[in-house]
């Protein structure tokens, strides 16, 4: 009964950190893409003729911007299902490897979330 109340308590804050980083996705990209994109030397002088490598380095950091703001909804996403499976009790090898990414990514708190989900899956009363 006490585990159950735990999953309860774990899956709730999941959500709570898939929303802190729905927001953070949602504010905080758009103003590293311009802070990106503002200082880089084709934007300071809109006349001149950027030489191939500039070109190639504004395409970098468009994939590079890109691919992380992709990866973090994924994180979130991640982190929303893995709230929701705790709550039912259900695909309890996804947690525990979201879970293990929480601890070893989103520190100081993912960690803690993380070892606390670990430890309560690892209960036998969890799988019952």
């Amino acid at each position: 009964m006490k585990n159950k109340n735990n999953l309860k308590l774990i899956s709730v804050l999941h959500y709570v950190c898939a929303g802190c980083f729905a927001v953070v996705g949602i504010l905080a990209f758009p103003f590293i893409t311009a802070l990106t994109f503002g200082s880089a030397e084709i934007m300071k002088d809109p006349n001149r003729v950027p030489n191939p490598s500039e070109s190639l380095d504004s395409w970098g950091a468009i994939f590079g911007i890109s691919a992380l703001y992709i990866l973090w909804w994924i994180g979130a996403i991640a982190l929303f299902l893995a709230g929701t499976y705790l709550r039912k009790r259900k695909a309890r090898t996804f947690c525990m490897i979201v879970a293990a990414i929480e601890c070893l990514l989103f520190i100081p708190l993912g960690t803690v979330l993380g070892v606390f989900t670990i430890i309560s899956l690892n209960k036998n009363s969890s799988t019952e």
